[in-house]
């Protein structure tokens, strides 16, 4: 079984990689040369930025596949959680804030396992175009922001999702939108943690009162 898994993660990893080098490459018909740039609107946003450019399907398609790829460990899990595991992590929680720790506590380590094998993908492939400028505090800032951004998504979707279909969904949407949440991520973390506060002091006010 361990053998099984460990050849899922080489072939989705060697799979990942070559997505990440035909997005960075081959469909690079904006003809980018800069590695912030070519992250954000090659494999981050999919929709037209620059003047008189038309809506890319194939790109849209890409971009799904590479996440979904990518973070395949991470949704399938997700998809197991929302089917009833969480119930268990439910059950181990002291009240409403720590459910949702702990809830963001087991996605973060698959997460980031994943997210790590994504990013030095990334970094392989940039060393191999010479031509490719990048500032490295403009790079990491994106990699972090991206980061916190899909791990407080995840979080929510498996919190919220009550079946492996609504969690496809939303993760396709997440995808979709990662960007403009990233480009405010300030204020979408204040929003979340704001939320989460005050939906686990309603549910201890409803507690108390039953």
């Amino acid at each position: 079984m361990r053998w099984i898994k460990r050849f899922v993660f080489i072939s989705k990893s060697v799979l990942t990689c070559v997505m990440i080098y035909l997005l960075m490459t081959k469909f690079n018909d904006r003809h980018l040369t800069d590695l912030k740039q070519l992250l954000t609107y090659q494999i981050l946003y999919p929709f037209p930025v620059f003047p008189q450019e038309n809506f890319n399907f194939l790109r849209v398609i890409m971009i799904l596949g590479l996440s979904f790829t990518s973070f395949f460990m991470t949704f399938l899990l997700l998809s197991d959680l929302s089917n009833g595991g969480r119930e268990l992590v439910r059950f181990h929680s002291k009240n409403s804030m720590d459910y949702k720790y702990k809830i963001g506590k087991v996605v973060l380590p698959h997460y980031l396992v994943e997210f790590i094998v994504q990013a030095v993908c990334i970094v392989g492939v940039a060393l191999t175009l010479p031509s490719l400028s990048w500032n490295l505090a403009e790079v990491l800032y994106l990699l972090v922001s991206w980061f916190v951004v899909d791990w407080l998504c995840f979080s929510m979707i498996e919190l919220y999702s009550s079946s492996s279909v609504i969690v496809i969904m939303a993760l396709a949407g997440e995808i979709l939108v990662r960007y403009l949440l990233m480009t405010y991520i300030g204020w979408f973390v204040f929003i979340i943690v704001a939320l989460f506060l005050l939906e686990s002091y309603w549910r201890e006010r409803q507690h108390v009162k039953n």
